[in-house]
């Protein structure tokens, strides 16, 4: 059988994944990008670019720690890995970044959600869009 070849991810495709994404349990509001920058597209957000570019901006953050972090400590252990989720806590709630195939997406959660059963909904909807 031969590998399945991902979609390409085009700004029809991040539209669905994204209303699809805003419907889960726990969800307030989700932004979803293409892992270069080159397609955006959001739910309850007022500038889905502005929030599609922080979320590049920090996902590109973390997976370059686990390419040229420090050795020594803590940097041996993300050296060996790669991104998957991050979870992030402000004066507005919580909000999870998530690697998913093709892109990222930053799902800001309803008080008190679960990351990681919001995380878990997020990647099953996910591979619906593979």
């Amino acid at each position: 059988m031969p590998d399945q070849v991902a979609p390409a991810f085009t700004d029809s495709l991040a539209r669905r994944l994204v209303n699809a994404i805003a419907l889960a349990p726990g969800v307030r509001s989700a932004t979803v990008c293409g892992r270069e920058g080159e397609v955006a597209a959001g739910s309850g957000e007022a500038d889905a670019h502005k929030e599609a570019a922080l979320t590049r901006f920090l996902a590109h953050r973390a997976e370059a720690m686990t390419e040229d972090g420090d050795l020594r400590g803590m940097g041996r252990t993300v050296a060996t890995s790669h991104l998957e989720q991050i979870t992030l806590s402000g004066p507005t709630g919580d909000s999870l970044l998530m690697a998913l195939p093709g892109c990222f997406a930053m799902v800001s959660l309803q008080r008190g959600a679960s990351a990681t059963t919001v995380a878990s909904s997020l990647r099953a909807i996910a591979q619906r869009y593979q």
